[in-house]
């Protein structure tokens, strides 16, 4: 049953943040996605559509909805904007004080 590869597959997750929190980008991930960006590395925002990157460092703040399960150490976040993003890596977010709530 699906539940319970789900429930199999929990026991690998990783993710500290609190489910349904309040969180922003790392600064040390704005900075290093922002200097990929700028070099010669950089290929564009390939599938996701141009101008991707530059909407996702915009957001102040996501809403954490939870980590992937079967994929440990990845997220789904919901952006200020609405949409939803996945697959970005759990250490590159961390939950807002509660000064910037």
């Amino acid at each position: 049953m699906p539940s319970d590869h789900i429930n199999e597959m929990s026991k690998y997750m990783t993710c500290e943040l609190t489910p349904f929190s309040l969180v922003k980008l790392t600064q040390e991930y704005k900075d290093w996605m922002q200097e990929y960006m700028e070099s010669d590395r950089w290929t564009g925002d390939g599938k996701h559509g141009e101008g991707f990157y530059d909407e996702f460092l915009a957001q102040d703040h996501f809403v954490y909805l939870g980590e992937i399960p079967n994929m440990p150490g990845h997220v789904v976040v919901a952006g200020e904007n609405g949409r939803v993003y996945f697959g970005f890596h759990d250490d590159e977010f961390q939950e807002l004080s509660e000064d910037e709530v």
